[in-house]
């Protein structure tokens, strides 16, 4: 008889322990993806100059937008911490990164263009919205 684990009885169980071919219905929860190839690709797809978007403070759109997407994944989908995220995006405070993860969303879903250019830069790094 095989033992079987079910995530909704162990909610803290830590994926990394568990073996897949004995349990293949655990999925893992965050990418394996560096933040480096995900600075490279939102750059590269919002065309803004890679040490411009790290280190300059600026509120303007073209720069804040793709921060928001930078913000987006690597806290919501690569699991890191705000204040790590805060820290690689021009030392802001972690507050920032929550409102750059809260106004995703709402733009994501009515900007036609912000939407293309987001699911173009998922679709590569192989990210589910």
């Amino acid at each position: 008889m095989s033992e079987v684990i079910s995530p909704y009885v162990f909610p803290i169980l830590k994926h990394s322990s568990v073996n897949k071919k004995r349990h293949p219905f655990i999925k893992q929860r965050y990418t394996t993806l560096s933040k480096n190839d995900l600075v490279e690709e939102v750059c590269l797809e919002f065309k803004v100059d890679k040490n411009e978007f790290l280190t300059k403070k600026c509120r303007k759109p073209y720069l804040t937008d793709p921060r928001k997407l930078y913000c987006y994944i690597r806290v919501k989908k690569m699991g890191a911490k705000l204040v790590q995220v805060a820290d690689e995006l021009c030392k802001y405070d972690h507050t920032t990164v929550i409102h750059a993860c809260k106004t995703f969303e709402p733009l994501f879903e009515t900007d036609v263009d912000y939407r293309e250019k987001c699911e173009r830069v998922l679709r590569k790094l192989d990210i589910n919205y």
